[in-house]
């Protein structure tokens, strides 16, 4: 059991991609944001039409991650500042611009803890599944270990290079 365990632990990594990231790479509620969407694997994985983002926000005003607020639009409505622009054959791009409130029309206090992200064709018959949701850090300082990648565990006060 405990080898199987290994195994599957091993293979998650590779088995598995992220199909977006952003930049800025720690994103906040006031910065302008670049979501870069790579839909290779996912319905839309060569589809040559528009691509929309069905968007809203996971505030802490939400209950879960099903509790999206602040929706730009319904899943049929295809707004202009909701369509991703394509970059390379599977590769696209949103900007939220010039930052989240303004984006969402957030007019609450809200603190906004993830952008909540399902990719659809322009008809909404193909999409990327599973929702995805990208974290909205605090103004500040904020830090991310970004080497090493294999999710290795250290103990406090181990020296890393």
């Amino acid at each position: 059991m405990k080898k199987l365990l290994h195994i599957l632990l091993f293979l998650i990594p590779i088995l598995t991609f992220s199909q977006v990231t952003t930049s800025p790479s720690l994103p906040t509620a006031d910065d302008e944001i670049t979501i870069i969407f790579d839909a290779t694997g996912s319905e839309l994985d060569g589809y040559t039409g528009d691509v929309y983002a069905h968007t809203g926000v996971i505030t802490s005003a939400s209950t879960n991650n099903s509790d999206w607020k602040y929706t730009i639009a319904n899943w049929t409505t295809n707004l202009a500042k909701a369509k991703l622009t394509r970059t390379a054959t599977n590769t696209y791009q949103l900007i939220i611009t010039p930052n989240i409130p303004v984006f969402y029309n957030i007019t609450g206090t809200d603190t906004v803890t993830s952008i909540a992200l399902v990719f659809r064709s322009s008809d909404g018959t193909k999409q990327s599944r599973p929702d995805i949701f990208t974290p909205i850090y605090a103004a500040g300082l904020n830090v991310t270990f970004t080497n090493p990648t294999d999710q290795s565990a250290y103990n406090l006060n181990d020296i890393l290079t």
